[in-house]
């Protein structure tokens, strides 16, 4: 890994967005995917990081809904309860036929 690859893990690690990064680094996100193309470990760090930063937000999240928060508790059932019946998505049959007298 380069200096600039490891400059981008450190300052992506402290809570930072990609983009936010590239402008603080002055390079294109196009470098950056060049980068993670080229080298796995950089790659891998970089996913690693994504990973930490999604446990972070799955927490605040849970934290809010133990809180009793409305809107965190359907935001959790829509996108993790599909399976029990908890979301929105209309299905159309296309081979239903309702005949009207």
């Amino acid at each position: 890994m380069t200096a600039k690859q490891k400059l981008f893990i450190k300052l992506y690690s402290a809570d930072k967005s990609i983009t936010a990064v590239c402008k603080e680094m002055s390079i294109s996100r196009g470098a950056f995917y060049q980068w993670k193309l080229k080298n796995n470990d950089f790659k891998d760090k970089v996913e690693d990081i994504k990973e930490e930063q999604l446990d972070f937000v799955e927490d605040a999240l849970m934290n809010k809904i133990k809180e009793g928060d409305t809107t965190s508790i359907i935001f959790y059932l829509k996108t993790q309860g599909k399976g029990r019946g908890y979301n929105e998505k209309m299905e159309v049959d296309n081979n239903l036929i309702v005949v009207v007298e």
